[in-house]
């Protein structure tokens, strides 16, 4: 028997997509201008004290919330739930990283990294494991792999993750960096005095390695990778 959704229980499903990619529903609520309690409010729909049935959301607020997630209007609408959500509150040990687009955009002081959110749930680490590594989840980013130029390491559809804490150059690691306003996945090499990106990918003329210049910007270190390729 197949059950059909209605349209509360749809826009409910998907806020708990939206707190998941915020890191909770405090962050959530913050998004929106709200309380926390309200969030969970409208998120677990408020019993009427007369028929005990769960009141409906206002279009207007389901719009204004879309509007505070940077989502498509109607996006709240869809049934996004092909991926069952993880409610934060009943899982403490784990902690969701945000999957993003890099845009570049001119500022007064200079190019400003701009992280735009994908559409796609988050991936989630454990507390534990992060700690161990000193990674902190508010300073982690995951995007995917575009093009051919890190093969055999890195494949096009790869996701990775960044460490935007860690900028500091370093000889035989790979960084996601700026470089000609594009965002690129590159490993750093030092020789004699000057820092390179290199790609990984044999067809080292297609692929020459790129000074580093001072234009270059390293937006942080890739710590993580799902692929795949075996």
């Amino acid at each position: 028997m197949i059950v059909m959704k209605d349209i509360d229980d749809i826009r409910r499903e998907n806020m708990l997509i939206l707190e998941q990619e915020a890191g909770g529903a405090t962050a959530a609520a913050e998004r929106v201008d709200w309380s926390q309690p309200r969030w969970s409010n409208t998120r677990s729909g408020v019993r009427d004290t007369k028929t005990g049935k769960r009141r409906g959301m206002l279009n207007g607020t389901a719009r204004k919330i879309e509007d505070s997630f940077d989502k498509p209007k109607y996006w709240l609408d869809v049934d996004h739930s092909e991926v069952e959500p993880i409610d934060l509150e009943s899982h403490p040990d784990l902690a969701p990283v945000r999957r993003v687009k890099i845009t570049f955009s001119a500022g007064i002081e200079g190019d400003v990294i701009e992280l735009i959110p994908e559409d796609g749930p988050p991936i989630f680490f454990r507390r534990d494991w992060l700690r161990k590594r000193g990674l902190k989840a508010d300073r982690l980013i995951a995007i995917n792999v575009k093009g051919s130029s890190m093969e055999q390491g890195l494949w096009s559809g790869d996701l990775v993750v960044i460490d935007q804490n860690n900028t500091e150059p370093k000889d035989g690691k790979v960084f996601a960096v700026k470089y000609e306003g594009e965002d690129v996945i590159k490993r750093l090499r030092r020789d004699k005095g000057q820092w390179w990106l290199a790609s990984d990918n044999a067809d080292q003329i297609r692929y020459a390695p790129k000074l580093f210049t001072e234009d270059t910007q390293i937006i942080g270190r890739i710590v993580y990778k799902q692929s795949e390729e075996i």
